[in-house]
């Protein structure tokens, strides 16, 4: 019985134990790859495929092919990836015209809200008509849609339009400041 134990126990507590630190310690690609070049350059070579054929040769030569066929592949996909983040930094994103208040008089005090994301600028026009004094129209920024800070104005009517405004928000939104604005047409330009 004590040897039985011996036999069974003794061993299954080793597994249990070795399997324990194998998943404590992951292990990569990356910790392989120094002995695998070392092996390879040293197995991998003409002489191997002179040699006799056999069932350990041809097991040598299985991995020497998939060590090459492995390293081909790693330098076709950092080609790819070239290629791709090249792509990706060449192409920008088209302007986008918007439209805050779509004309007549308006029907809120605050346009409804844009996403500019991915544009770092956006021109603003408007035609407006106000029954009295001077009105401006805000525009406010905000990263999470929420909370909203002052990015500029544009004056209603005014003839310098459009005022472009740098953008590090990432939505947009206009708000009239005043009352007495009789037509309103306002829109924008993401670049």
């Amino acid at each position: 019985m004590k040897r039985l134990r011996k036999r069974v126990v003794l061993p299954a507590l080793a597994a249990f134990a070795l399997l324990g630190a194998g998943v404590a310690y992951a292990l990569t690609s990356a910790n392989f790859e120094p002995r695998a070049m070392a092996w390879q350059a040293a197995a991998c070579n003409q002489t191997l495929l002179n040699t006799k054929e056999s069932l350990a040769t041809n097991q040598k030569i299985a991995l020497c092919y998939a060590l090459s066929k492995a390293q081909e592949h790693d330098a076709a996909i950092a080609t790819l990836q070239g290629k791709v983040a090249n792509l990706e930094s060449q192409i920008a994103s088209a302007p986008t015209d918007f439209t805050f208040f779509a004309g007549g008089p308006p029907e809120t005090q605050v346009s409804p809200v844009f996403d500019a994301r991915g544009f770092a600028r956006v021109a603003i026009s408007d035609e407006c008509l106000a029954s009295e004094g001077p009105r401006y129209l805000r525009l406010e920024g905000s990263q999470d849609g929420s909370t909203w800070i002052y990015v500029g104005h544009v004056y209603c009517g005014s003839t310098e339009s459009p005022t472009t405004f740098s953008l590090s928000a990432r939505y947009v939104r206009m708000n009239i400041e005043g009352l007495g604005i009789q037509k309103l047409r306002a829109w924008g330009r993401f670049s």
